[in-house]
């Protein structure tokens, strides 16, 4: 995710910065009261001089005001350490330029969403993490399914050493760098695995936030009750596949989550069950969000999880190339 940020509760100065956006197209994101996730994955914060800076914490901050910056707005920058204070009546061609995103890298967050026990999200989030990394990408994968046996798991990397949920949960401070570091790698990737804890939302925002800048990818595999963590997931995920296979079941619970939880970011990725009298296209028309690929069921996956394999060593198949072609239309290789 990477976007601005602006904190602001003034209408005169938000409908400004709307009209320069539709110049720049840079990603904007209003709110008054913005989330931790929100102010982590941003380039630069906007904070509208009234505002009390409580919990605003990062390295680009500038303080805004729709007139003539006052005594209130330089307290502000000081407190906040802001980069500079700035009017917007009085500077549109400098809010133009530091509208655009600074070269840094910020990771792109692709979320897997099961809809129905067995959709096959965890097994499809691993293969597409070991796809993008055979390519060159800096990828992370996390696990968030206390429900599930644990994603190192399904990569084969249950014996690996390296630290899992468990021995995050009593962390205060953690650098991206050294977080990356403490996670056992397989194929390429690095993953974070769970068991059977559920952890908090603040726990979340705060790895999460941590990696963004450590890596080019982050596969998030999902819980299929995302209710707990929803906003956590929204806000930075740049896109949120619901993952189903092929029975009017899958397609009624997938249809309940859309009307719960609407969002521009859904995409549908379906799994062909043999005899079933539903398709992938009529399943996507149904639920009106774009069909981003169906892929085969195919025993010799679920053989290799089995085995302890994994799914970075062996190629299988029709399943291995629509994750791939998979890959490449998400642009994520």
């Amino acid at each position: 995710m990477s976007h601005a940020l602006l904190i602001a509760t003034d209408q005169v100065l938000i409908d400004e910065f709307v009209k320069m956006v539709a110049i720049t197209e840079s990603p904007l994101i209003v709110d008054a009261n913005p989330s931790h996730v929100q102010i982590r994955g941003a380039y630069r914060v906007f904070v509208e001089s009234s505002q009390l800076g409580e919990g605003i914490v990062h390295n680009e901050i500038v303080i805004v005001s729709a007139q003539s910056p006052d005594v209130t707005a330089w307290k502000l920058a000081i407190l906040l350490e802001a980069k500079a204070v700035v009017g917007i009546e009085g500077s549109p061609d400098w809010f133009l330029d530091h509208l655009l995103a600074p070269a840094h890298n910020i990771a792109e967050v692709i979320t897997l969403v099961p809809v129905v026990g067995g959709s096959g999200a965890s097994t499809l989030a691993s293969a597409m993490a070991v796809e993008s990394a055979r390519k060159g990408k800096r990828v992370c994968l996390v696990d968030l399914d206390p429900q599930g046996g644990g994603i190192d798991v399904v990569c084969g990397a249950e014996e690996i050493t390296g630290a899992r949920w468990p021995d995050l949960v009593e962390v205060d401070e953690i650098s991206g760098a050294d977080l990356l570091r403490s996670l056992p790698e397989c194929g390429g990737v690095r993953i974070l695995a769970m068991r059977s804890e559920l952890i908090t939302a603040k726990k979340i925002d705060q790895i999460l936030s941590a990696l963004l800048t450590e890596v080019d990818l982050i596969y998030v595999d999902s819980a299929q009750d995302i209710k707990t963590y929803w906003q956590n997931i929204s806000d930075i995920s740049n896109q949120i596949l619901l993952v189903l296979p092929t029975t009017v079941r899958a397609t009624t619970v997938a249809k309940r989550i859309l009307e719960s939880h609407a969002h521009d970011k859904f995409g549908l990725v379906v799994r062909q069950l043999p005899g079933t009298g539903l398709t992938p296209l009529a399943i996507a028309q149904t639920l009106g969000i774009s069909l981003k690929a169906q892929v085969v069921t195919d025993t010799r996956v679920v053989e290799q999880i089995e085995q302890g394999v994994g799914l970075g060593r062996v190629s299988i198949g029709t399943f291995s190339k629509q994750v791939s072609q998979l890959c490449l239309d998400l642009e994520l290789v």
